[in-house]
Parts: structure tokens; C-alpha cells; sequence
């Protein structure tokens, strides 16, 4: 019961950390409400994921004759270690029905559809196939009895940031992982004998923080390249999608485990990296990096091979929850479909991984705080979504404010405090001239100083700029003052509570 407890407050946790690691801003990307991703189209050939009209295993509550029911909603007692189980006779049963039935679909399609193609077969988490159906039979196809509906396959996107991403020494203690660490009788049993699914780049398994000589595997594993995987990483697997497996001009050193761009393996160092010690360490930073849950197993399934799409990340799901990970982890995603469309496969999967007993983590995604911007998977009801947090590392946390001293042309009037902070590459002191923007523009351009546009930048460079708080976002203030070329940014307010502002994730120096 408590490694249960500990894998939900893990994924808090690990959840906060992982969603930055989607990439930089989202300015200059279309929002999700903007046009869905087209299906996918390889040679004249549209692809989807045909779903049949039989639930899957993890939804399956009997009815009918000689099958028991699955679903742990009314048979609990099917379960293995708090979770589906796969081999119980119920379950067995039940998986050779659907594959039969999946059989006589694929004899079918064969003889009237010769030139179609299919891959992955769903019977966990989905019952359906990934396929590959020529245009002029995609209709035909859609009107079989046995088929429910022919869900489109579509990109999904890993929003890699231009810089590396941030050492993990701030991040914890952000958000309170070593009183977690405590309650659980130290680091040295965070997330012991649990097993967190990385559906990402994959993981790059010659990195310290994925080895672990003390752990001993559970049985059965490891599994997947058994070349990569080891004591720690339990699961090395590489799952192409449909529209790469038929790419004649893909490279074929894509389909590896191995992590060949890097996302992955920040995602599975924040969740379950190993404690690895640079104090010693020449031109590294003097610090202790370890993930949320150090003496957890990875499972890593590399989807971006090199790319990711609804079919290979909804096997990747199935695959997890087939391997028995405890907890499935997902850093990416992909414009969420709206009420009027058909229902997201990504989604389901997520739903009924949730069902089948296991904790789904998904990222927000990168679009901001708005209404209607959450990505798929992340708009699944039962995961864990979760969005950001700004850390020591992106400038400041509101933590950090501190009094700023003014002291020429002259100190300010007696009682006035000026808080503010200075990012990590800022100058300790800083000499420059202020321009104020409601005296700049006189109200033409901005409407009253409060910074919501921006404003010339032949005035505004080099010189720090004075706004009124109010009628936007900080943030926007931030960035339009960062947009005109200015140094600093003064926001000024008589307001109680001025001197709580929210942390302003801008680059460089600003």
C-alpha cells in the first residue's frame, strides 16, 4: 500500500517537473483550436486505427456466453499486484476471442482489400488495428459490422526547447520532494520496487543516472533489447510508427532503443535518475542530481523513432501496461480534438490504462494558460495532467523576490518598498536611464503606461522601462518590454498585495 501511495505523490511531483521539458515558448505555434494535424497519408493510402465494436480487456464486463468479465469495475478479484491481470483464465480468454475475431477482420481485408496494410494490434487498451487502407476503400471499410469506426492516425509533436535543458538540482527541493524522500525513510527507498514507463525519445542508457548495481530486477525482466537494458532501465524497447515502418528512406539506426535526441532521457533522469555526485567532477557544477524516485525501474519505449503518431503511441500504452509498469509517464502530445469530433484514441487508451489499474502522468502541453489548450493525451479524465512550474534555473521563483535598493538620482520616499528580483545572468548592479511608458506614448500607443503593447523600440532600448500594473498579463508586460529592447522592466502599483508578482520566464539576461 505504500509503495501505491508513494508512485501518486511521485507523479505530482515528477508531472511539475517534466512539463518544461515540452520546450520554450510557444510563440509562433498555432494554438490546439486551431486546424487538427491531417491523418496521415502514405503512397494513396490513408492511415487509421480501425476500431472494432468489442471492448477491450480492461473494459470487457461480460455478457458474452463462455467469456467472464475483465474489467476491474466488476471483477476486482482480476487483478495481479494492484493491477489487471493479463494471465488470469478470465483475461486469457478473453484476449485469444478478440484475436481470433481481429483475425477473420484481417482475412477479410486481404481478400477484398488486397493493397491495404496493417501493423499493430489493441486488445488491452483498444481493441482495433493500425492500418494502412487505400482512399477509395476507406468508406467500404468503415460500413464492415464488426467495425465501430476508423480513427484517423495523426502526428503527435516533441517540442524540443533551443537549449539544453536545466541541471535537476533546483527542482526537487522546488517541489518538496525531500520531505517525500523523508516520509518514506530516506532517498534510498524513493520509489523502491516501483516500475515508471518513459513513452518518449527513449533513454540514453550509457548515462550514469540509469545505472543502479544494487537493483535486482523483477522477474521476467528485463525485457526489449536486452543490450541496452540493465538493473535500472528494466524495459528497452523502440516502437516505430506505421507511416516510418513503410518509409523506405528512414534510416534504419532510428529503430533503436537508444535515445538519439535527448528528450527522453531528461524525462526518465527527472522521474527515477540515479544520484549522481559532480562536486568532484572538473568544469561541473558542485551539486547532487537525482530524479523524484532514484531507486525506481524505468521501462523506456521509444515512440519519436523518429516519429511519433496516435498508432505507435497507443501501442506504447498497451505495451506498459502488458509489462506491468505501475506508472506510465507521457512528456508530448498532440492537438486535442474537440467535442465535435470523433473520440482521441491516445485519449481511451490513457482512460482504460487508468482502468486497467495503472497512474497515467501526462504534460499540459506548451500553449499557455489559456482556455482550450491542453494537448492530447493530456485532456484524458482519469490522468494526472499537470502544467508548469518556473524553477531557479529559467531567472527566478516568486520565493526569490527580494527589496531592490534604489539609490540615485535619489532614494524613494520613505515607507515605499520596490521589490522585484535579478535574473541568474543579470548584472549584481545596474546603472541605466528609465523611461516611462505612459509619458512615452502619452496614451496613444499603449493606452495609460501599462506596458500591454509594444512600444518604439528607438525609444525604449537600453533604458529600463516604467509600467503601471494592470489590464494584462505580467508576462505580456515582460515581453514586450524584452520585444523593444529594453533592459529592465519597473512595474509600478499602489494596490495591496504589490509586492506579490508572478515569476516571468524570459530568456537571456532580461
Amino acid at each position: 500500500m505504500r509503495s501505491r501511495r508513494w508512485s501518486v505523490w511521485l507523479l505530482v511531483g515528477v508531472l511539475v517537473a517534466l512539463n518544461p521539458l515540452w520546450g520554450a515558448s510557444s510563440r509562433g505555434r498555432p494554438l490546439p483550436s486551431q486546424a487538427l494535424p491531417e491523418t496521415i497519408t502514405v503512397e494513396g493510402k490513408k492511415a487509421y486505427i480501425v476500431i472494432f465494436r468489442e471492448p477491450p480487456l480492461a473494459r470487457y464486463e461480460g455478457g458474452i456466453r463462455g467469456l467472464a468479465a475483465t474489467s476491474l469495475r466488476v471483477a476486482p478479484q482480476n487483478r495481479r499486484e494492484g493491477k489487471l491481470s493479463l494471465e488470469s483464465p478470465a483475461s486469457a480468454n478473453y484476449l485469444s476471442y478478440l484475436e481470433a475475431r481481429q483475425n477473420v477482420f484481417v482475412q477479410r481485408l486481404r481478400q477484398r482489400v488486397p493493397e491495404a496494410q496493417w501493423a499493430y494490434a489493441y486488445r488491452i487498451v483498444l481493441n482495433g488495428l493500425a492500418a494502412l487502407i487505400p482512399e477509395d476503400h476507406v468508406e467500404e471499410v468503415a460500413r464492415w459490422p464488426e467495425v465501430a469506426r476508423l480513427a484517423p492516425i495523426r502526428a503527435n509533436q516533441l517540442f524540443a526547447g533551443p537549449t539544453a535543458p536545466a541541471p535537476l538540482d533546483v527542482s526537487n527541493p522546488l517541489m518538496g520532494v525531500p520531505e517525500l524522500w523523508e516520509a518514506v525513510g530516506g532517498p534510498e527507498n524513493a520509489g523502491r520496487g516501483l516500475k515508471i514507463g518513459i513513452i518518449d525519445s527513449g533513454v540514453d542508457f550509457s548515462n550514469p543516472m540509469f545505472h543502479d548495481p544494487t537493483l535486482v530486477p523483477p522477474p521476467g525482466f528485463p525485457k526489449g533489447d536486452l543490450t541496452l537494458a540493465n538493473s535500472k532501465v528494466i524495459v528497452a524497447k523502440v516502437i516505430p510508427s506505421l507511416q516510418d515502418l513503410n518509409n523506405k528512406n528512414i534510416n534504419p539506426g532510428h529503430f533503436t532503443a537508444q535515445d538519439l535526441v535527448g528528450h527522453g532521457t531528461h524525462v526518465a533522469g527527472v522521474a527515477a535518475g540515479n544520484f549522481v555526485d559532480l562536486r568532484d567532477r572538473p568544469g561541473a557544477r558542485p551539486v547532487v542530481l537525482s530524479g523524484v524516485a532514484p531507486k525506481a525501474f524505468i521501462g523506456s519505449y521509444r515512440v519519436f523513432a523518429p516519429n511519433a503518431a496516435t498508432d505507435n503511441v497507443v501501442k506504447a500504452i498497451e505495451e506498459a501496461v502488458a509489462d506491468g509498469m505501475d506508472v506510465i509517464n507521457i512528456s508530448f502530445g498532440s492537438v486535442s480534438l474537440g467535442p465535435q469530433e470523433e473520440p482521441d484514441p491516445q485519449v481511451e487508451a490513457v482512460e482504460n490504462a487508468v482502468a486497467a489499474g495503472v497512474v497515467v502522468c501526462v504534460a499540459a502541453g506548451n500553449f499557455g494558460p489559456d482556455r482550450a489548450t491542453i494537448t492530447s493525451p493530456g485532456t484524458a479524465p482519469s490522468a494526472i495532467t499537470v502544467g508548469a512550474v518556473t524553477n531557479a534555473h529559467d531567472g527566478f521563483t516568486p520565493g526569490q523576490l527580494r527589496v531592490i535598493q534604489v539609490t540615485s538620482p535619489e532614494p524613494p520616499a520613505p515607507g515605499l518598498r520596490v521589490v522585484g528580483v535579478r535574473a541568474n545572468r543579470f548584472p549584481e548592479s545596474l546603472v541605466t536611464p528609465i523611461v516611462d511608458a505612459d509619458l512615452l506614448d502619452n496614451g496613444r500607443l499603449d493606452g495609460g503606461g501599462y506596458g500591454c503593447n509594444t512600444l518604439p523600440a528607438a525609444l525604449v532600448r537600453d533604458r529600463a522601462l516604467l509600467v503601471q500594473r494592470g489590464n494584462c498579463l505580467i508576462l505580456t508586460k515582460a515581453f514586450n518590454a524584452w520585444m523593444s529592447g529594453a533592459t529592465a522592466l519597473i512595474i509600478y502599483n499602489n494596490q495591496e498585495a504589490g509586492d506579490v508578482i508572478d515569476a516571468i520566464p524570459l530568456a537571456g539576461q532580461f
